[in-house]
């Protein structure tokens, strides 16, 4: 799913995702673009895709704007990406600015999910709502993962540790709506009609 502001129109500002692509270079560089593609599809963020079809065309864009350069690698490995200093500002420039962040409640995979859970049979809400937890408990641990791995990034750290309180946050949802679903006495008699 294509998150907030993916692709920019302007030649001077970068897109959330052009962004986030141009920072995992800066910290790895120099890296091939598929490097970086693969760096970045590791990343917990859930807010934009991470497929090659979005992230070379933002990678070829970002050259063609001077923000990035490259060098051929030995052997025909492909080129070693580094960002320009003109790449340093606008990223700078991007951090420092609110432009784009959206002062209303952003985009949430599991909250999106959840407004819909009357929608399928009751009989499968409790299910689907396991298998939501069980998700978010492992990106929990993953995210754990990526504080302790980043000890001596205070920011990466601090941004890990941002996302288990975001985690959090959508397993007490979860829990809540569990409790809501095991206590609604139309799916307890349906589901005791059906032997479960």
């Amino acid at each position: 799913m294509a998150g907030p502001d993916q692709h920019s129109n302007s030649s001077t500002r970068l897109s959330t995702l052009e962004a986030a692509v141009l920072g995992t270079i800066a910290r790895e560089q120099p890296i091939t673009a598929y490097e970086a593609r693969i760096l970045f599809a590791k990343s917990l963020t859930e807010a934009w895709s991470a497929s090659p079809g979005a992230v070379y065309p933002a990678i070829h864009r970002m050259k063609k704007r001077r923000l990035l350069s490259g060098r051929d690698r030995d052997r025909g490995r492909g080129q070693a990406l580094s960002v320009t200093a003109l790449g340093r500002a606008r990223l700078a420039k991007w951090v420092c600015s609110e432009d784009g962040v959206h002062a209303g409640v952003s985009y949430d995979p599991v909250r999106t999910r959840l407004q819909f859970l009357h929608l399928i049979p009751p009989e499968e809400r409790m299910p689907a709502l396991a298998a939501l937890e069980l998700g978010q408990l492992a990106k929990r641990a993953l995210a754990l993962d990526e504080a302790k791995q980043d000890e001596d990034t205070p920011y990466i750290r601090m941004a890990a540790k941002f996302l288990v309180d975001v985690i959090d946050a959508r397993l007490r949802l979860i829990r809540r709506m569990k409790s809501e679903v095991a206590n609604d006495t139309s799916i307890r008699t349906s589901l005791h009609r059906e032997g479960v």
